[in-house]
C-alpha cells in the first residue's frame, strides 16, 4: 500500500493543499494523511502552541500511516515543506514534495506589489477573489507575535536536518511568492544532500501553488514526479 503525507503551512488549512489532493486521489489509490497543525485549521487558536507540538504532530501523523504503507510520500507546503523535509530525514520516506518551502520569508519587493494589488481590490469591493489576502493577509489579526516565533524556531531548528534528506526530492516555486522569496530554491538545493533533485520555477505563480493559475500543472507535475510516469 502507498501512503502520502501532506502538510499545510503556517496559520494554514486543508483547503491551501485541497486542490493537489484532489487531483493526485483521481488518478491513484494511495491511503492519505492530511493532518491538521495544533492550533490551525478553519478558526485559529495558536497562542501557547509550541513549533515542537507541530512537529510532533506531524511525526505521529507520519507514524500512523507507517502502520499499514509499505511505501510513503511526503508532500509539504510553505512551513509544512521544512516539516516534511524534518519527516524525509528522520524517517523512511520514497519521495519528497516541497512546495514554496519557507527556509525564508518576505520578499519586500513582491510583499509590496502583493499590498497594492489588495487596495486596489478593496477600493473596487473586490477582496473576496484576492488569493493573498484570503489566504494569509487576514489571518494576521489572529496570528500570536509568539507564534511566529515559534515558526522561525522551527525553521532553525529544521535546517540542519536538511542534510540529511537523501531521497528524490521535487521543489515547486512560485517567481511572484511575497512569502518565500523564489530565491530560496537556490539554497534548498545546496543543504539537501539528495542527488536526485528537480527544481521547476512557475513563472506567474505565487505563494500558494495548489490554488493560483498554476494550479493544473502544478499537480500534473507532482504526479508524474511521485508515480515516475
Amino acid at each position: 500500500m502507498v501512503g502520502c503525507l501532506v502538510i499545510h503551512g503556517f496559520t494554514g488549512r486543508i483547503g491551501e493543499v485541497q486542490p493537489l489532493i484532489d487531483y493526485l486521489s483521481t488518478h491513484t489509490d494511495w491511503q492519505w494523511s492530511v493532518p491538521i497543525l495544533p492550533g490551525h485549521g478553519e478558526t485559529l487558536d495558536l497562542k501557547g502552541k509550541p513549533y515542537e507540538s507541530w512537529l510532533e504532530a506531524a511525526v505521529h501523523a507520519y507514524e500512523e500511516l507507517h502502520k499499514t504503507c509499505t511505501t510513503i510520500y511526503v508532500i509539504g507546503f510553505s512551513m509544512g515543506g521544512m516539516i516534511a523535509a524534518y519527516i524525509a530525514a528522520r524517517f523512511q520516506v520514497e519521495k519528497l514534495v516541497l512546495l514554496a518551502p519557507a527556509l525564508r520569508i518576505f520578499s519586500v519587493r513582491q510583499l509590496t506589489k502583493e499590498f497594492g494589488g489588495i487596495l486596489v481590490d478593496a477600493h473596487h469591493h473586490e477582496l473576496a477573489s484576492n488569493l493573498m489576502y484570503r489566504n494569509s493577509l487576514r489571518k494576521f489579526s489572529d496570528t500570536p507575535l509568539t507564534s511566529v516565533i515559534e515558526f522561525l524556531k522551527l525553521v532553525k531548528y529544521v535546517r540542519p536536518f536538511l542534510k540529511q534528506v537523501n531521497t528524490p526530492v521535487w521543489v515547486g516555486q512560485g517567481r511572484q511568492d511575497a512569502i518565500v522569496p523564489y530565491g530560496t530554491m537556490k539554497e534548498i538545493n545546496q543543504l539537501i544532500s539528495s542527488t536526485d533533485k528537480q527544481f521547476v520555477l512557475f513563472n506567474d505563480s505565487g505563494h500558494f501553488l495548489c490554488l493560483d493559475e498554476s494550479k493544473n500543472e502544478v499537480s500534473r507535475l507532482v504526479l508524474q514526479f511521485l508515480t515516475g510516469s
